[in-house]
């Protein structure tokens, strides 16, 4: 069963049933107020009748036909017959009721069976005239006031009434769980598309949904998207990275060993050093690229280890060169100082990475690219600035957003990835960053990091503790 026949099957139950306790109360109410309505309009119409008959008794311009005209006014339910007897028991007048039809409608056959079963009893009153006794009258009633025709057939158009307004509730019920199980139908085939889509590798942004637990939902998935695009990326980043950095080690040691077999170098101890150099350069490259752009390990823990800065960047900036001399790029590096952090090598070296790819990417030939370091308190900011096109105003509060990248008449825009990781990194890392910029004069990223982040992790997990 569709989750959409769940939904109207529930809410038409539950407005049938709330609709059928509320009429089915009210009906009872209503009628038990009706009854002791009733009882008490024969009150008032015995002292009504009584005083009438006294009155009409002292005058003698009344007749008595006149007088049965006036008292089968008052032939209302539960009363049915008046007789007014004389002191020798002579009937003067005698009014009596038939079966009764109201609004038109006759009794049914199993009302009119309790209507016929209901027993009258006659009560008697004296109809006393200066101290004079002079007549009788006698009144007729039904003995159940519920079993007479006016309240069978009140409680009859109430149970009528009640199951008119439960078919009613229940028309509009459906009307409207057709309407609101349709569009929570559509939002979850909406949210079925999108995941499809994303099975299908095709980036559809999250949407907001009227209902929250299919936003969430949604939200969820642009994660898994967003987390998906990042291993993908991750593992093209190390095979490119890769390249980079092996080459200049590879082609020294092609350059030796060609050098060797042609006889033009001797293999002595300082040649097989050499050798040795570039395979070890070899190894921790590798070793360095596997840490670095380690998709399953990535967001799951943070290795800590002392990194030395100055280190760090010159390899990073060794795997770039190349391609940043290919496009006439300067490369500058103007800090020397030695400055050894505890951090996550991975995280640091794919931050600076992306960021001086992006400066790479939105910088003209003839352009500069230059980066620094200094400690300031208990903190180590790294500045990465360029001459580059710069960013506007409305992209510079959206450029570490997921998938937003900036196009210009120059450069295309990529997949809004590299600027992302950064800002995660560094809130793993417990830093942040910030960009300064005007279109046309470049842009500066600033980096601020921890020198400790061990002391960090130990300290923000003895405050959860």
């Amino acid at each position: 069963m569709t989750i959409r026949k769940i939904l109207l099957l529930v809410m038409v139950f539950v407005v049938v049933l709330s609709v059928g306790i509320n009429a089915l109360i009210l009906t009872s109410l209503t009628d038990q107020y009706f009854v002791d309505y009733l009882d008490e309009s024969y009150e008032n119409h015995t002292e009504q009748i009584v005083e009438y008959t006294k009155a009409a008794l002292d005058r003698d311009d009344i007749s008595y036909s006149q007088m049965g005209r006036e008292l089968s006014s008052h032939l209302i339910e539960p009363i049915i017959r008046i007789r007014l007897l004389d002191i020798n028991g002579n009937q003067l007048v005698d009014v009596r009721s038939d079966v009764p039809m109201m609004g038109g409608h006759m009794m049914n056959s199993r009302m009119f069976d309790r209507f016929r079963n209901n027993s009258a009893q006659e009560y008697i009153y004296e109809v006393v005239s200066d101290g004079d006794f002079v007549a009788n009258l006698e009144i007729s009633r039904y003995v159940n006031t519920e079993n007479t025709a006016v309240a069978l057939l009140f409680k009859s158009a109430l149970v009528r009434n009640s199951i008119l307004s439960v078919v009613i509730a229940l028309v509009i019920a459906i009307i409207l769980g057709v309407i609101i199980s349709g569009r929570m139908a559509g939002e979850l085939k909406k949210t079925a598309g999108q995941a499809t889509a994303i099975q299908e590798g095709i980036n559809i942004p999250a949407e907001k949904s009227f209902i929250k637990e299919i936003t969430s939902i949604r939200e969820s998935l642009d994660d898994l998207n967003v987390r998906l695009k990042l291993r993908q990326k991750s593992r093209k980043e190390l095979t490119d990275q890769l390249i980079h950095q092996t080459r200049t080690p590879l082609t020294i040691l092609k350059t030796h060993l060609e050098a060797i077999d042609d006889g033009m170098v001797e293999m002595d101890q300082d040649e097989i050093n050499i050798l040795e150099d570039q395979i070890q350069n070899i190894t921790a490259i590798v070793s360095n690229m596997s840490e670095l752009i380690d998709a399953e390990t990535k967001t799951s823990e943070i290795n800590y280890e002392e990194v030395e800065i100055n280190q760090l960047i010159k390899k990073i900036m060794a795997g770039l060169k190349p391609q940043y001399s290919k496009k006439g790029i300067q490369l500058v590096l103007g800090s020397t100082d030695k400055i050894t952090i505890t951090t996550d090598r991975y995280l640091l070296s794919q931050t600076i990475y992306n960021i001086m790819t992006n400066a790479y990417k939105y910088t003209d030939k003839g352009g500069k690219v230059e980066i620094d370091y200094s400690l300031d308190e208990n903190k180590l900011k790294i500045r990465i600035n360029d001459t580059g096109i710069g960013i506007l105003p409305k992209d510079k509060d959206k450029i570490f957003n997921a998938y937003y990248s900036v196009e210009t008449d120059s450069t295309k825009g990529g997949e809004g990835i590299g600027l992302y990781i950064v800002s995660e990194n560094l809130k793993h890392l417990g830093g942040n960053i910030t960009v300064e910029s005007e279109q046309g004069n470049g842009s500066t990223f600033l980096i601020e990091l921890p020198l400790n982040g061990r002391e960090r992790l130990d300290e923000n997990t003895y405050k959860k503790a």
